[in-house]
């Protein structure tokens, strides 16, 4: 018996669940650098505003093992090669009232555990906060859908064992950097998690206007601790970020800025540092490396 097209993305959000709309995906549901690099963010309102720079170490740091790239290449990326996970420790900062927006820059390399007709639906973590104690959280992902083999992207969110929204994604392709972004609005009408792949919104989901303000998941990313490692991630991500969000499209900048809406901004520059006040990550079991990259545009 074949696993549904939802139940691998189930275990990013820690439960079973059923799209609340059904839908098919889009159909609606280096060397380096010592100083942070700050801006304004990219939205649909382009909003800007002023930056500041800092980071707190709140856990041990992973060690940078790149070096510039061709043509003095400085950007960094964090490499993952499918048995890794990258984790921030819980911060109040984390903690967002009402509207909030995460994503990253994308680059999937191939998945041998994606594969067409194989009655398994695989699923790949991106950025996740989810937390068991207090059974809330969010994901954002790769899955297949239908058994087809292919990485389309995906976002979760969790509250409760009865509550449950998603949005899904056309497939993106391997070895190809992708923005990847959602946002979550409890404070307005209509659908509440947006997914935006390239600055484009792809699929929405009704959440219940659900409070997602205080919890005390870790932020995780390329892996989670539940399920033995089945949803590692292989591929790079840069930029990841959190973001107070207020209606705008939040869109991961390059490099990631800190400005007086983002919470956590790591553009891998600085190995796990945030470029805002937030927890360091720490790579873990700690084979995946900062690499330099010069194809992010």
């Amino acid at each position: 018996m074949r696993l549904s097209p939802l139940a691998p993305f189930a275990l990013l959000a820690a439960g079973c669940f059923v799209d609340a709309t059904g839908g098919a995906p889009g159909e609606g549901g280096g060397t380096t650098s010592s100083t942070a690099s700050t801006g304004s963010f990219t939205s649909s309102d382009s909003a800007s505003s002023s930056s500041t720079a800092g980071a707190t170490s709140t856990s041990t740091t992973a060690t940078s093992s790149s070096s510039s790239g061709a043509g003095g290449c400085d950007n960094q990326v964090l490499r993952f090669d499918g048995d890794d996970r990258a984790f921030a420790p819980y911060d109040v900062t984390y903690d967002f009232a009402d509207d909030f927006a995460f994503g990253a820059w994308v680059r999937p390399a191939a998945d041998p555990k994606f594969v067409a007709g194989d009655l398994v639906d695989s699923t790949s973590t991106l950025i996740r906060r989810m937390s068991a104690i207090d059974d809330k959280g969010y994901s954002m992902g790769l899955v297949e859908f239908f058994d087809d083999g292919l990485l389309h992207p995906a976002v979760s969110v969790r509250v409760g064992n009865t509550l449950l929204c998603t949005a899904f994604g056309e497939p993106v392709p391997a070895d190809v950097w992708v923005r990847i972004s959602a946002t979550y609005l409890r404070s307005g009408l209509g659908d509440d998690l947006t997914l935006f792949v390239d600055g484009s919104a792809v699929d929405a989901s009704e959440c219940g206007d659900s409070d997602l303000a205080t919890f005390t998941g870790e932020l995780e990313l390329g892996n989670t601790t539940e399920f033995g490692g089945v949803t590692a991630f292989r591929g790079d991500l840069d930029d990841v970020f959190l973001a107070r969000s207020s209606g705008a499209v939040v869109e991961p900048a390059h490099p990631v800025p800190c400005s007086v809406d983002y919470v956590a901004a790591f553009p891998f520059d600085l190995g796990g540092t945030s470029v805002c006040p937030a927890p360091m990550l720490t790579v873990n079991p700690g084979t995946a490396t900062y690499a330099a990259d010069c194809e992010l545009p």
